[in-house]
């Protein structure tokens, strides 16, 4: 008898123990479930820590470095914070604060961190 589900087979199992009316592989057995519960979720928050690791890692392949800021190479979107990115992986719009002549004055709306940011600013 082969079993490819465990709920199916704790589900057998149970009914099994259900008949012996043994007190202590009744406890065992609620033991085992707790575990597997325990056992279950933790696979879940690998599975979803995993997920986040990669989808950080194909961010990462995604966002260049250039006057400054980050930017998108695919999208072309930009300027992000080179602050919130080098140290959360977050990419952060810049936003404009002040106008200069050679180029703008820009500010995190996260860290607040102000930088130079070149206008019209192609990737290279």
């Amino acid at each position: 008898m082969g079993y490819s589900d465990l709920s199916t087979l704790f589900k057998d199992i149970s009914e099994h123990v259900k008949k012996t009316r043994n007190l202590e592989l009744t406890n065992d057995l609620l033991d085992l479930q707790q575990k597997m519960l325990e056992l279950f979720t933790e696979n879940q928050d690998l599975k979803q820590q995993l997920a986040d690791m990669q989808s950080e890692q194909d961010l990462a392949h995604k966002v260049v470095f250039q006057g400054g800021a980050y930017y998108n190479k695919e999208t072309l979107e930009g300027p992000f914070c080179t602050s919130c990115w080098e140290s959360e992986k977050k990419l952060i719009h810049l936003t404009t604060s002040t106008l200069r002549v050679h180029g703008v004055q820009s500010m995190c709306p996260n860290c607040k961190s102000h930088f130079d940011v070149p206008h019209n600013r192609s990737l290279e």
